[in-house]
């Protein structure tokens, strides 16, 4: 079929580019473009300079105007006999774009894991943006049914007028990292959650946001650059009280075992318990220590609950393949450092409590997890799953709503 009508085209339009012609074979949703041609053929006609206008644009809204076939498009736009294909690029170019303006093309490029984005269904699927546009009338319609695939908020707002800013500048630098950040606003927000948790690695902050509930804000601990955070969208599914902090592999054998070599009681002294294969507490002064090594160590340190675990008195435990979670700390004073790139990977959070409210129906009694009970066994309190988003997103806002460019902490940029 395609054959057919790439043959036609050469015959009605001589001196139409090669290159045009394949982009006419290779379009992105041929099966919606031809509905579309056919359900609103029209749009197509009064419209096609609103959207070359909108597509040529895309640049100031971090999205590549050659992905909506607008140079090619503008060649044809002209021809005195170019309303088919002219038809067939616009209409491809608009779906795609539609999309794109929700999700972002790359995004998938951007994280490590998602269990997110399948799991719900949203409005960026090429079916219902055709549903959308097979009923648009009108330029002002087109306009208003683009600008609402956009997050309403003002903070992606302002990430785009500075975008706008250092287009014209030529500020390359500037502008894949405003990119990269839009990308990501995008993604998040067109999801449209009830409540969600956003971890930002480069700003190391965490934002709560919520239809029902005031959007909080707190510093957090991430990765540093050698044990790094890795980005991901997940559900935190439970949140536990008193955790215990199971010590992963890496950190045993690499750090603690070497200490162990040196003083069998080290484990004693950073209040962590032994544990064979069957779960039993084993006295580390039993253990003859210099007989293992990384290849043929058997055991496991769990570390007691109370203020003096590593985790703290709260644990947020997330769906991630990564083992990697969110948690209090009884090392507060990382928060009081600009670069809190520190952690093995794990995310430390400055107010464990009020995060704990804002995920949890009833508030906790404060008082019990401020009680440093030592030996408190585990309370958890399993929740419905709310979505956490681990970005990367270099450029975000103070509390004054000041634009700020972070540190490329990880070098992804």
């Amino acid at each position: 079929m395609y054959i057919r009508q790439i043959l036609l085209i050469l015959v009605i339009l001589p001196g139409i580019s090669t290159k045009l012609l394949c982009q006419v074979s290779k379009l992105n949703f041929p099966a919606q473009v031809a509905a579309l041609q056919k359900q609103n053929p029209d749009m197509l006609h009064y419209s096609a300079y609103t959207i070359l206008s909108i597509l040529e644009n895309s640049t100031y809204k971090g999205l590549d105007p050659k992905r909506y076939h607008t140079p090619h498009s503008l060649e044809i736009i002209n021809h005195p006999k170019g309303d088919s294909i002219t038809a067939t690029l616009l209409s491809d170019g608009l779906i795609t774009y539609c999309i794109d303006l929700q999700r972002s093309p790359d995004i998938d490029n951007q994280i490590s894991y998602d269990e997110i984005s399948g799991k719900y269904t949203t409005q960026n699927n090429p079916t219902t943006i055709l549903d959308h546009l097979a009923n648009i009338r009108s330029d002002s319609q087109l306009v208003e049914f683009i600008t609402g695939l956009e997050p309403n908020d003002d903070n992606y707002n302002s990430l785009l007028n500075e975008l706008r800013i250092q287009v014209d500048s030529n500020h390359t630098k500037k502008i894949e990292a405003l990119k990269l950040s839009i990308a990501y606003y995008r993604w998040i927000y067109h999801f449209n959650f009830e409540k969600c948790i956003v971890v930002n690695i480069p700003s190391a902050t965490l934002r709560c946001l919520g239809h029902n509930k005031d959007t909080i804000e707190m510093k957090v601990v991430v990765g540093k650059p050698s044990t790094r955070t890795p980005r991901f969208a997940a559900h935190c599914n439970q949140v536990i009280l008193y955790p215990y902090w199971h010590v992963p592999r890496s950190i045993a054998v690499n750090e603690i075992l070497p200490a162990c070599k040196k003083n069998a009681g080290t484990p004693n002294i950073l209040n962590l318990q032994v544990l064979n294969s069957k779960g039993q507490v084993i006295d580390p002064l039993k253990i003859n220590w210099r007989s293992y090594s990384g290849r043929n160590f058997p055991y496991t340190f769990r570390q007691t609950t109370g203020c003096g675990n590593a985790l703290g008195v709260i644990k947020f435990n997330i769906t991630d393949p990564f083992s990697v979670y969110l948690h209090d700390t009884n090392f507060k004073n990382a928060f009081n450092s600009k670069r809190r790139y520190l952690s093995h990977g794990c995310v430390r959070v400055e107010k464990p409590v009020a995060l704990a409210n804002f995920l949890l129906p009833e508030k906790i009694d404060e008082s019990f997890v401020t009680s440093c009970i030592r030996g408190q066994k585990p309370v958890i309190k399993p929740l419905p799953q709310v979505p956490v988003f681990v970005v990367y997103m270099p450029v975000t806002f103070d509390t004054s709503g000041t634009i700020v460019y972070h540190d490329d902490v990880y070098k992804l940029l």
